[in-house]
């Protein structure tokens, strides 16, 4: 009894220190709270924590409902398209301020920029396959105003199908190369899925630059080899092909093979310019490589630097490598107009090398600014525009009605990834008092355009029911978009209130995905003038201009031009109206400009104009070589393979570039009939959008430029 009597009273101490150690933390809390600071008591700091356990979901909370997207496998070249679910299971509005994905290949829709509490919001994306390969992982960063969790992180995943495996997959590089040397590589192609598919090359054998692919069927339908060989000449370093094997699969039309190789140049220097930072509290070494790609053994004889200060000494590899060591001294660092680092050799091309040791590269040219936001703030430019559906009916800029003009081009994917977003708001705010129009900038073949780029009014007006954009689309015959609004890319967009100030000016689709457009509209419609928008100051230089522009106006050079023919040209003929183009064989704008100016040559001959494309090629029967150095009958077997259809001269006397101080290839002189240069223009920009043909009709109408 007596044992079991200790037992139990025993038994009760135990529990009782239990129970105390159970309640000790309550007691201290409760001691804690009693504690005064300042004279000021902290009881309260249980009720805070009683509210914090009590409202955990205060505040906006973004949470996705499934931020993992495995869309398992698809064939290369077709488009991942998914929406996330977005839930907001705070007590206030989330906001989501940026939907950022991780590459160029993801991109955004329109999502719902606002999400009520206990709502729900969409985000699509959408992933472009072309470039990718095997297993993707891509991301799309949320940024909303959830202070908990800022930036959500949603994932696409799966993985892509080749619909032909090219093996080896990097085959056609063939790294570095010698001079005179000839590679060769075979690939195979295997066909992926489960039906047939031809393959052909347009040539076969395919000859692209000093590389030649030939394509043979091995199966049929499922397993083809491509030949690969480079045969050279070779150009100094970067040699480059893409062979565009054609297939009859609607998916994936064709299959591009890229060869490449690299021919080092005769020496190498490297780094070609030291840079030196700032000086550091000890002595180090650094080092400048030199290698010789020849087949003669040169060699590095000695190096000397303008700095007493720096010693320098001269090692080599044993293998056509040679070193340059500079041994800087503590807290060494060169002044700042730099110091010269001099190499001397035995190759009797090189003789001597310079090595600029300098404190640090020149700072980086900002970004220019985009013309059309020198608007902002001001009165729009008086322009009239021409409606799509009737070409008689013109809306012009300043009526007194608020206007979104939308400056767009067919070929722009930014523009038709952004016109639907944009109708949207159009549609929700049709029945305001502002007017929204697409104002397009396409070069015309009605108005005598030509290149790649080149639409008929049809192609554009038909795809703009394709694309089903509801609100006006407009033309602009006068091409107000390029000169009076300044536009300079696509799309541009302007905001102007109703008494006709630019209010706005929107380069690219930034604003229509973030949701400031429709913010900025709304505000307009009711009256508000909104807050003045960051413009950078306008150059205070005009840009460097083309020599050649300064001959406008003036009399044209005197100089005569040897035709091709055997005959030749003088500039002094005058009484027509005559454009020059100086050109160089291996210029390729120049070659695909000729197609668009022999269209103008052939439609406008007879009127009185004068064409004539004066080679500016180095001749070897001048004494010229290098690369790019021709044969007089190579040039003009060119021309005529070219199938050009005005006179081809050459310049003996070095005119182009002494007389009408050409610089660039083509540049284009237009010479009116008095003898005078009208306008001169650089590049191949005023052949693809019909300006040359409407400045030569002007000349022959009597009119100045």
């Amino acid at each position: 009894m007596m044992n079991q009597s200790g037992m139990v009273k025993r038994g009760g101490w135990v529990a009782a220190i239990v129970a105390m150690l159970v309640a000790a933390p309550t007691l201290v809390a409760q001691q804690k709270m009693e504690v005064r600071k300042g004279g000021a008591s902290v009881k309260g700091q249980a009720k805070v924590a009683d509210t914090k356990s009590a409202g955990s979901n205060a505040g906006p909370q973004i949470k996705a409902v499934d931020p993992v997207h495995d869309f398992g496998e698809i064939w290369k070249g077709d488009n991942i398209e998914h929406t996330f679910t977005i839930e907001n299971t705070g007590t206030e509005i989330l906001k989501i301020t940026k939907v950022k994905p991780s590459c160029g290949c993801t991109l955004a829709g329109a999502y719902d920029k606002e999400i009520p509490p206990g709502g729900k919001g969409k985000i699509p994306i959408r992933i472009s396959t072309k470039k990718l390969r095997a297993k993707i992982n891509k991301n799309v960063n949320v940024e909303s105003n959830d202070s908990a969790n800022p930036k959500l992180r949603l994932s696409v995943k799966g993985q892509i199908k080749e619909r032909f495996v090219i093996d080896p997959p990097n085959a056609g590089s063939f790294g570095r190369v010698q001079a005179g040397a000839k590679v060769e590589r075979i690939l195979t192609l295997t066909n992926n899925m489960d039906t047939p598919v031809k393959l052909s090359l347009p040539k076969n054998p395919a000859k692209e630059g000093p590389f030649v692919g030939e394509l043979v069927e091995k199966e049929p339908g499922q397993v083809y080899t491509l030949t690969l060989k480079g045969e050279g000449p070779w150009q100094e370093k970067v040699n480059r092909a893409n062979f565009r094997i054609s297939t009859d699969m609607k998916e994936a039309p064709i299959i591009d093979v890229s060869a490449s190789a690299y021919l080092p140049p005769r020496l190498e220097v490297n780094p070609p310019e030291i840079i030196i930072p700032k000086a550091v509290d000890r002595e180090r070494t650094q080092r400048v490589s030199v290698r010789f790609n020849t087949v003669e053994p040169f060699k590095v004889t000695g190096a000397t630097i303008d700095d007493p200060n720096v010693k320098v000494s001269v090692s080599d590899n044993n293998r056509g490598q040679f070193y340059v060591s500079m041994d800087l001294p503590a807290n060494y660092l060169p002044p700042a107009n730099g110091r010269m680092l001099k190499i001397q050799t035995d190759d009797p091309k090189n003789k001597e090398l310079k090595v600029k040791v300098a404190q640090r590269r020149a700072a980086a040219k900002s970004k220019p600014q985009r013309p059309a936001m020198q608007l902002s703030g001001k009165k729009a430019p008086d322009a009239t525009f021409v409606m799509a559906s009737d070409e008689s009916k013109k809306v012009s800029v300043n009526d007194g009605k608020p206007k979104f003009l939308f400056f767009y081009a067919s070929w722009c994917g930014f523009c038709k990834r952004s016109l639907p977003a944009v109708d949207k708001i159009y549609q929700e705010m049709s029945d305001q008092n502002i007017m929204f129009a697409a104002v397009n900038q396409d070069s015309l073949k009605e108005e005598g355009a030509t290149g790649g780029r080149a639409r008929t009014k049809k192609q554009v007006t038909d795809q703009w029911t394709d694309l089903k954009v509801t609100f006006p689309q407009l033309f602009d015959p006068e091409k107000s978009g390029r000169g009076k609004f300044k536009v300079s890319s696509f799309p541009t967009m302007f905001l102007i209130n109703k008494d006709g100030k630019v209010e706005r000016v929107y380069v690219g689709a930034g604003a229509v995905n973030d949701g400031s457009l429709k913010k900025d509209i709304a505000d307009v419609v009711a009256g508000k003038s909104l807050k003045p928008q960051e413009v950078a100051a306008a150059p205070t230089q005009k840009p460097r201009q083309r020599p050649v522009m300064e001959l406008v106006g003036k009399p044209a050079p005197a100089a005569t031009f040897q035709l091709a023919d055997g005959g030749t040209m003088s500039t002094k003929d005058t009484g027509n109206v005559t454009l020059q183009m100086y050109y160089a064989s291996w210029c390729g704008f120049c070659k695909k400009s000729l197609p668009g100016l022999s269209t103008i040559y052939n439609d406008m001959k007879d009127k009185g104009v004068n064409f004539v494309g004066i080679s500016q090629d180095s001749l070897k029967e001048d004494g010229a070589t290098g690369r790019r150095a021709k044969a007089k009958a190579d040039v003009i077997k060119q021309w005529s393979d070219l199938k050009a259809s005005f006179p081809q001269a050459f310049d003996p006397e070095k005119a182009g570039k002494q007389k009408f101080k050409v610089s660039g290839f083509p540049t284009m002189v237009l010479i009116d009939k008095d003898g005078k240069v009208a306008k001169a223009y650089v590049g191949a920009g005023s052949v693809n959008d019909g300006s040359l043909k409407k400045d030569i009709q002007k000349l022959l109408d009597g009119k100045s430029l």
